[in-house]
């Protein structure tokens, strides 16, 4: 108005008029001034108004709904939970249930049509409300353990889970809002009470009994997240079924349209495999790279990773996951030891000839034997949650809580903590071997220090020496680090390795130079010249 003031013929008048008068004269101008620019809502299109009516409609639709419950998880994405056909679902505001679902409620209610970008809109609405809102929740992956309490999602279409305690266990139409579902999720068999776990050796050629152990041990724990659990690495020679076992152990732990999976040799897809499964098995691996290899040791502890969202923008996704792992391969395909610490080899025998059965048959009979193997399992957990808090050990090897559950689960399965704790030493042992016997400057350290109680200089004087050896330099001197940097760090990966045989690494700095020791404290376990075990 006062720019409307000073720019019109009333602004250059003498004051000669009543104050009053020159009011209105001005807010009559300034009325004609806004009608002139003025936009009149015959300028809008229809459809444009019809569209904001359809999404403001939605919204109310759904946030009306007494049963909605939108938060955010723990990554901070946006989901939203409710019932659906008589039972509770819970998906990612975004997903395609989510606008399918919004469409089909839209058409049966109001007999229209849901534009593309009115549900878009609507779906950003509930995204900002969910994501800005308080309620915040855990979400777990196939398994879940809050309050003490187990839970197993069947991934079925009812969305029933499991619920054990050490009082019992029960299957649940209306468990708490504690899952997220993948669309490669695989309906679970219903258990039966009463089972039978040991079904499985049905189809399993294992002839060490410290394996069967294990192997057992191992499928049980995996009911069990929050702690790390060792990778287990299945061996064998062609025709041992390593492939047909990943896939019966994929059917009971963690149902998958994917049953196994190739190593892939990208680390981001990788990560994201990692991620959408709680337990991932990959098949007929031949060689883990160093870069794979740590990406599984994170993925056993419990690491961050992290991806960009877009390549156009700075927002990055966050994977923030504990796995369960499995692999199989002809050979002992983890070689590099902190891999191998985190592992638990078992190897399988090859299938005679008179026992082999078709695969269609096999699967059939194990499809039979699947609901008592499971329910079996989960009898199992009823009697480890009791025993569990009962467990004390003196040592701990380095998966320490898997040892802990291992003589929890192995008690409840009627064996004794013992057996569990000396099979669990000796398979560590073995992964010992495997490292070393693998590992070319661990075994020129074996071969130099055979006839040495202790040695002492540089690591550029123990390179020159470990490459002077005859019988090292033949076979192994292609593969042997060419500077004693590399050699430092290589000592540096074996040092827990070597202690284990009785070799002691050590590293100082005096002055200006750093110094190595090595200093042989127990008989080696090697007592042939070649250094193998």
């Amino acid at each position: 108005i006062e720019r409307i003031w000073l720019t019109s013929p009333l602004g250059s008048r003498e004051k000669t008029r009543d104050r009053k008068d020159y009011r209105n004269r001005t807010i009559a101008i300034a009325i004609s001034e806004c009608n002139s620019t003025h936009i009149s809502t015959d300028n809008i299109h229809e459809e444009e108004v019809g569209k904001s009516s359809q999404a403001d409609l939605l919204l109310k639709m759904i946030l009306g709904r007494k049963d909605v419950q939108l938060f955010k998880d723990e990554r901070d994405a946006s989901f939203i939970s409710l019932m659906i056909n008589g039972h509770r679902e819970t998906w990612k505001c975004n997903s395609s249930t989510i606008k399918e679902l919004m469409s089909y409620e839209f058409h049966k209610q109001k007999g229209k049509t849901l534009s593309s970008d009115v549900i878009k809109n609507v779906v950003s609405v509930l995204e900002g409300r969910a994501r800005f809102g308080e309620d915040r929740k855990k979400l777990g992956n196939r398994v879940a353990f809050t309050d003490n309490t187990l839970w197993y999602d069947l991934t079925n279409k009812m969305w029933q889970a499991v619920k054990i305690t050490d009082q019992g266990w029960l299957v649940t139409d209306e468990p708490p809002v504690i899952f997220k579902r993948y669309s490669h999720h695989y309906p679970q068999v219903v258990p039966e009470q009463n089972g039978n776990t040991k079904a499985i050796f049905n189809y399993v050629n294992i002839v060490n009994e410290e394996h069967k152990l294990l192997l057992l041990v191992y499928i049980i724990a995996c009911f069990i997240p929050d702690f790390p659990h060792p990778a287990l690495i299945i061996s064998g020679s062609q025709g041992s079924a390593k492939s047909t076992l990943s896939k019966l152990l994929r059917k009971i732990i963690d149902p998958s349209l994917l049953e196994v999976v190739t190593l892939p040799k990208d680390q981001k897809e990788l990560i994201q495999k990692l991620d959408h499964h709680y337990f991932t098995f990959f098949d007929n691996v031949s060689y883990i790279s160093e870069e794979t290899s740590d990406t599984f040791c994170k993925a056993i502890t419990g690491s961050g990773f992290s991806k960009r969202v877009l390549y156009t923008d700075d927002d990055d996704i966050i994977y923030n996951f504990m796995r369960c792992i499995g692999i199989n391969g002809i050979s002992d395909v983890a070689t590099r030891s902190d891999l191998l610490e985190r592992s638990l080899p078992v190897e399988l025998n090859r299938i005679d000839e008179s026992r082999r059965k078709q695969e269609s048959d096999l699967y059939k009979s194990f499809e039979k034997d699947l609901p008592s193997i499971l329910g079996g399992i989960f009898d199992v957990l009823v009697k480890a949650l009791r025993i569990y808090p009962t467990v004390h050990l003196d040592k701990l090897p380095r998966m320490a809580d898997f040892t802990v559950w291992g003589c929890a689960i192995a008690e409840a399965l009627g064996y004794t903590q013992r057996e569990f704790v000396d099979a669990y030493t000796s398979n560590i042992k073995d992964q010992t071997k495997i490292a070393l016997n693998d590992n070319p400057v661990a075994i020129a350290v074996i071969l130099f220090m055979k006839d040495k109680d202790e040695w002492r200089g540089t690591a550029t004087d123990l390179l020159t020496k470990l490459n002077n050896e005859d019988i090292f330099s033949e076979r192994y001197g292609s593969g042997f680090p060419r500077g004693a940097n590399s050699l430092t760090r290589k000592l540096n990966e074996l040092r827990v390795n070597l202690r284990t045989i009785g070799i002691i690494y050590e590293s100082k700095n005096s002055g200006d130079i750093r110094t190595i020791t090595l200093k042989k404290v127990e008989k080696l376990l090697a007592d042939d010249t070649d250094g193998v075990f």
